[in-house]
């Protein structure tokens, strides 16, 4: 398993580099059939808060 987004650390922050953005609470996910764009879903993790964000990662 290879990691393609995010640091480890549960957040919101984006950066130009995946490694380094926060993702909160991923929901799901989706790369495009050109394998070149990933979406993730990610929200609140179930808890009761007012955000979810689509995180577009160029892969």
């Amino acid at each position: 398993m290879t990691t393609l987004v995010g640091n480890g650390n549960g957040g919101h922050i984006d950066h130009d580099d995946p490694l380094q953005a926060e993702i909160y609470g991923m929901e799901g996910v989706t790369i495009t059939p050109d394998g070149k764009t990933m979406f993730l879903a990610d929200g609140g993790r179930g808890e009761d808060v007012p955000f979810n964000f689509i995180r577009i990662v160029k892969l």
